[in-house]
């Protein structure tokens, strides 16, 4: 069954003046070339009232109460309709308004759309399409928000039609003086609060997205990586302490696999296939993307797998590396280049970017390959890690100085 859109405008009733000299202020609904209208409970004098934003201008009193108040019926309207629709069942335009007016509406608020959220990916973890790193990061958005909202506006929760620019710009705002972050760790905030926008515009919370017009601005970073030697330092290194090699040994492997915190923590025997070549490769849904992810295994790698294929919390854990916490592991990753003199902040990352520029493009790989192998869903991701550095450069121009000196 198709149905014309409804359409909804509000007005005042200029002929019908109360007391104080305001009009009343009406909706009018209409649907399928039906109409009703509904008195709405709020009155304002015509001088106040903007027929043609159909809204209380600006210098009106109380004038961001009854917008507010306008824009969450509009909500509650376009939400009753949906719920109809998805019924299936015929209905009329006069059920929308018995439903509006019987059915008192639960207002919506930013801490409410939050909370939902967060419910809702973690209900989704247990299936491993979303990953727990993700839902703390959501956590400590919603903290700072939280902070943010009391703070600067003096209360505990805002009604969702408070999400508009100068909310969001107070935000960002309040994120780099308050919280002292800088731009990226910001943006990465902002983009959180853009992408609640947009599932608020999704289920008919809000009219419009906030972020229209709105750029959340980044800048770009030098991604730090080791060296070749850096490598075999750390990897040469003896460490009496046994938490130190076995972290030295799981960053070790995350620099010749590319695999993330999130995926080597999981890695188990069943990740470990024969490919086509007979070699031994990682096999593996990428946690933070849900991306296929297939690696050729190199020597190195190799040899950590089976220097750790009978140690008793692996057997027990049934995962192929004993792996700490992300935040021991960096912890721990300090100290580890702090005795190998690498004057570098090396945390589990680091071994990603290690990979993908030390291991592959500096050795040639092409960056299609290197994109596949990381498990990205596109190819500028991918141009964030790679890097030639300088000695790769000079490689390629002496080869192509070979060349023309044999063409001359």
């Amino acid at each position: 069954m198709t149905r014309d859109k409804m359409n909804i405008n509000f007005r005042i009733v200029r002929s019908r003046i109360n007391k104080k000299g305001q009009s009343p202020i009406y909706l009018r609904l209409t649907l399928d070339k039906c109409r009703t209208e509904i008195n709405l409970g709020h009155s304002i004098a015509s001088e106040f009232w903007s027929s043609s934003y159909q809204r209380a201008v600006p210098k009106a009193p109380d004038a961001d109460q009854i917008n507010d108040f306008l824009d969450i019926s509009k909500s509650n309207l376009l939400r009753i309709h949906n719920e109809l629709m998805s019924s299936g069942l015929k209905f009329h335009v006069e059920e929308v308004k018995k439903r509006f007016e019987n059915k008192q509406p639960v207002q919506i608020t930013l801490t409410k759309l939050i909370r939902h959220h967060l419910d809702q990916f973690h209900a989704l973890i247990a299936t491993e399409s979303h990953s727990i790193g993700r839902y703390r990061r959501l956590e400590v958005f919603a903290r700072k928000i939280t902070s943010f909202i009391e703070k600067v506006y003096k209360c505990n929760d805002l009604p969702l039609e408070k999400l508009n620019a100068g909310f969001i710009s107070d935000f960002e705002f309040y994120l780099k003086s308050q919280e002292k972050l800088g731009v990226n760790t910001a943006a990465i905030y902002l983009k959180i609060l853009k992408m609640l926008g947009k599932i608020a515009v999704t289920k008919s919370w809000l009219i419009k997205d906030p972020f229209l017009g709105f750029k959340c601005k980044s800048k770009k970073v030098d991604r730090e990586y080791l060296s070749k030697d850096e490598i075999n330092t750390i990897s040469n290194k003896i460490f009496h302490s046994e938490r130190l090699s076995m972290v030295r040994d799981v960053f070790i492997f995350c620099c010749y696999t590319g695999l993330s915190f999130s995926d080597v923590q999981k890695l188990s025997e069943e990740n470990i296939v024969k490919g086509m070549d007979d070699g031994l490769w990682i096999n593996i849904l990428r946690t933070k993307t849900n991306e296929p992810c297939r690696i050729p295994l190199l020597i190195p790698a190799i040899d950590i797998l089976k220097k750790y294929d009978q140690h008793p919390e692996c057997l027990y854990f049934k995962k192929l590396l004993p792996v700490r916490s992300n935040q021991k592991m960096n912890e721990y990753l300090r100290e580890i280049s702090s005795l190998c003199g690498i004057n570098k902040i090396v945390t589990c990352h680091v071994a990603r970017h290690t990979f993908a520029t030390t291991i592959l493009m500096n050795n040639g790989m092409p960056i299609e390959v290197v994109s596949k192998m990381l498990g990205h869903t596109n190819l500028r991701t991918t141009q964030i890690y790679a890097r030639i550095s300088d000695r790769r450069a000079s490689v390629e121009m002496n080869a192509i100085q070979r060349n023309l000196n044999q063409n001359i």
